[in-house]
This record gives structure tokens, C-alpha cells and sequence, in this order.
């Protein structure tokens, strides 16, 4: 089994099924919020919003084990959206290092074309190489839970800001982030 969701992408070994992500343009990644009555652009003191940011490095961990960890606290895992908002190739990447993923569910659009990536409930590692691979590149992303629970967003790899809709789901991530070494920004 490849270490990483990018790595043997094309004969599709370890991930699931091709074609089970799906891979949504602007218009179709605000249609996808709308149908879920989930915010586009999250704001910290809204009404029914829990906020708080942390640092997603340094921690105890690797970054691939933090995102498991804190998509594993807001269980169960029942899928989401991930919007790419801000990216470049930079780092020994000469090229789009997501397009092998996208070519091995037989998608060949450009990032640029389809920046939002649906992940299903079964898809709870690949959501966590994603959102790692995001802070690596430091990149700019928010992954909103289909369960409307949580939304992270994702700031050039230095900053993560959580959008929790309940009190427990807040004080819950907090937690786990304290045990892995995560340093927290509490307003």
C-alpha cells in the first residue's frame, strides 16, 4: 500500500474506488454549500459559530496523524468538501502535485478548473493527506464537514482557523490539538 494518496494514483492501489471523489468547479463547489446550508466564507462571532485557531506545526505528530486525529474527534466522519483557494508550484513541485489523484478517479481538469474535491464518508485518510499535503504546500484550503460540524480553514500553512457549531465539538478538538502539541489561538 503507497504511503500517500499521490503516490500510484494512476493504477488506484490503496485508494478507493476511481470515480468516487468528485471533483466540482467554483459554481458547483457554492452549489454543494448551498445544498447543505453550510457558509462559504465563515466569520469568527457569527451566530451559532464556535471559533478558534492553532498552529499546525510544530505538534507532536506528523501532519497526515494531526488532520486523522482531528477528523476522527468530529465523528463520524461523514464526508465533506475540500476548496482549494490559493496554491502554487513551489518546493521541488514542478507540477500540480494533486493531479495524479485527480487523473486516477478519471478526472484530467486543471486545479484551477476544479478546486473543490468531495470526499465520502469512507474517505476519512484521503481527507487527511489532502489537508496535510495543503499545509505542506502551504496552500490555502477550508475543508467543510458535510455534517456541518466543523469547517477548517486552512491558511498558507501556518495558521488553521476552526469553525465549530457546537460548544463540545470545540472544547473536544481543542483537547486532542493540547495532546498532540498543537499551540491554540483563543479569542
Amino acid at each position: 500500500m503507497p504511503s500517500s494518496i499521490f503516490e500510484n494514483s494512476l493504477d488506484g492501489e490503496g485508494m478507493s474506488t476511481p470515480g468516487s471523489a468528485r471533483f466540482l468547479t467554483p459554481t458547483e463547489s457554492s452549489a454543494w454549500l448551498a445544498s447543505r446550508g453550510l457558509v462559504e466564507k465563515p466569520a469568527a462571532g457569527a451566530p451559532g459559530t464556535n471559533f478558534f485557531q492553532f498552529a499546525p506545526r510544530p505538534t507532536f505528530v506528523s501532519l497526515r496523524e494531526l488532520f486523522t486525529a482531528l477528523l476522527a474527534v468530529s465523528e463520524p466522519f461523514d464526508g465533506g468538501l475540500l476548496l482549494f483557494d490559493s496554491w502554487h508550484w513551489e518546493g521541488g513541485c514542478a507540477s500540480d502535485p494533486t493531479a495524479s489523484y485527480r487523473r486516477g478517479r478519471g478526472d484530467s481538469r486543471s486545479l484551477h478548473q476544479v478546486p473543490g474535491f468531495v470526499v465520502g464518508a469512507n474517505e476519512a485518510m484521503e481527507a487527511a493527506e489532502l489537508l496535510a499535503m495543503t499545509v505542506e504546500r502551504r496552500w490555502g484550503a477550508t475543508f467543510y464537514s458535510a455534517s456541518k460540524r466543523v469547517t477548517f480553514v486552512l491558511r498558507d500553512g501556518n495558521q488553521v482557523d476552526v469553525f465549530a457549531t457546537h460548544l463540545g465539538v470545540e472544547r473536544c478538538i481543542q483537547h486532542r490539538l493540547v495532546e498532540l502539541g498543537a499551540v491554540l489561538f483563543i479569542p
